[in-house]
């Protein structure tokens, strides 16, 4: 009987994909692989300079590159704390209005941000959500440490 299963071993392969096909395994893997895509491979490449530092609030300046075609959806801000923890936060665009127009790949100058409460926030995280091909990516654009200058 052994034998007879080594003599077949494509059985063992088409076995294996058959349980990956019908345990979920190809959804889980595909998704993680999209995953690792969008790390690798961000909508935005963005330098973010400190603008303003308060009790109160941050402004931050940023520009930088748009490099994938993809509809931008909003900005989510954290401050993050001494322990470790992430505090929700919110954003708003000082220098003009904030468009949801969707812009094409290449450089942009993307504005003054103010990020608030500060409290007693050590650090800064931004990420920006998009639509990609019907999936909706996160992105991290900043992280920044908070320092008084």
């Amino acid at each position: 009987m052994i034998d007879r299963i080594h003599s077949m071993r494509w059985t063992i392969g088409l076995s294996i994909l058959a349980g990956l096909f019908l345990s979920g395994g190809f959804t889980y893997l595909g998704a993680l692989g999209l995953d690792l895509y969008d790390a690798a491979n961000p909508v935005l490449e963005l330098n973010g300079t400190i603008k303003s530092l308060d009790n109160d609030s941050i402004v931050v300046h940023a520009e930088g590159e748009k490099v994938r075609n993809c509809q931008y959806i909003r900005l989510q801000a954290y401050t993050l704390h001494a322990d470790g923890r992430l505090h929700d936060a919110q954003i708003e665009r000082v220098d003009q209005h904030e468009d949801h127009d969707h812009k094409v790949k290449g450089a942009f100058d993307f504005g003054t941000w103010r990020i608030w409460p500060k409290g007693d926030a050590v650090g800064l995280q931004v990420f920006s959500q998009h639509l990609c091909s019907n999936r909706m990516v996160m992105s991290k654009i900043f992280d920044m440490k908070l320092i008084k200058g």
